[in-house]
């Protein structure tokens, strides 16, 4: 019997991801110290053949993923179309995924559970990939101690998901997809955080984000009359709410299947940190100063309760 994984690496990608994933799949070892969980944006009503695809790009079988299957090493499981994927404990979970999210498998759904059950033992990757999916799942990977790594804008067919995701953290790692796959190999290897894994060649190409963001001016504009990426998801559903000039897309349907409340809490909790830091960061200067302070002490006693429900997650 396969060793039951204690490491996850976590996959999203989306329009453009295609190629990016096949890439990274073929540049995993044979013998892969980690699960590794891949959603992808597919129409919910075709049948996808991308577990067959993935499996023929390098040694690692894959397959769509079952409820309450176990994960074990050096195994894919893709998200089957129209179902979210999760993680809990070391199962997958897969459920029908919310009729009114727009993001159907969801890859902050399956960020946010990793995040949660394995915290420095999660590995987040975004791909190639319109519109910003993922970031806020990413996000929540970087805050319990995981690693967060994403496709170099400037080798993505479509940059908004890899750019959504930098703009919003100080990624880890930004690397093309080939590249991404042999990291992700040394750090399935690593068995401590102080291996030497930042000395490996391409690590020369990682980055903060900022000089990628900053030569595009473009980002975001004319998509929907959309001002930017709202880091937050909607607490029902897990979609996406975005910024726009005149309106919102405010909270909808819930998901009634949903079997992480705690997660469900803990992902709250630090969605509100960001939310409140973000504000904060537009009230700074001026006159706004004050509010700007108080809104930073505001988001330091959500995190305090953040770690507080970790720690606990922890010692349960």
């Amino acid at each position: 019997m396969r060793d039951a994984a204690r490491m996850v690496i976590v996959v999203g990608a989306s329009a453009g991801g295609v190629e990016s994933l096949r890439e990274v799949i073929g540049a995993l070892p044979a013998d892969l110290a980690a699960a590794v969980l891949v959603v992808l944006h597919v129409p919910p009503d075709k049948p996808s053949v991308l577990p067959a695809i993935l499996g023929r790009c390098g040694p690692l079988r894959a397959v769509h993923a079952v409820d309450g299957l176990e994960l074990v090493r050096g195994r894919i499981y893709v998200a089957p179309p129209g179902h979210d994927l999760r993680i809990e404990g070391q199962r997958a979970v897969v459920t029908r995924g919310a009729d009114e999210n727009r993001f159907s498998p969801s890859i902050d759904a399956l960020f946010h559970s990793a995040a949660y059950h394995y915290g420095a033992g999660a590995i987040g990757v975004v791909l190639s990939g319109a519109m910003d999916d993922g970031t806020p799942g990413l996000w929540s990977i970087k805050r319990a101690g995981g690693t967060t790594v994403v496709e170099d804008p400037r080798d993505a067919r479509f940059k908004d998901m890899p750019l959504s995701a930098m703009k919003q953290m100080q990624v880890d790692y930004a690397l093309a997809p080939a590249e991404i796959g042999t990291l992700l190999g040394a750090l399935a290897r690593a068995t401590t955080a102080t291996t030497d894994v930042n000395d490996l060649l391409f690590s020369q190409r990682t980055r903060s984000g900022d000089d990628v963001v900053a030569a595009e001016p473009g980002f975001w504009d004319g998509v929907m009359e959309m001002t930017g990426p709202n880091p937050v998801t909607c607490s029902d559903c897990h979609g996406l709410l975005l910024r726009m000039r005149e309106a919102a897309i405010g909270p909808h349907g819930r998901d009634p299947t949903d079997p992480f409340p705690a997660g469900d809490v803990l992902r709250t909790l630090e969605e509100g940190v960001m939310l409140l830091q973000h504000l904060a960061r537009h009230m700074e200067g001026g006159d706004g100063a004050d509010r700007a302070e108080g809104l930073r002490r505001k988001a330091r006693q959500v995190e305090e309760r953040a770690n507080s429900l970790r720690c606990l997650a922890a010692r349960r």
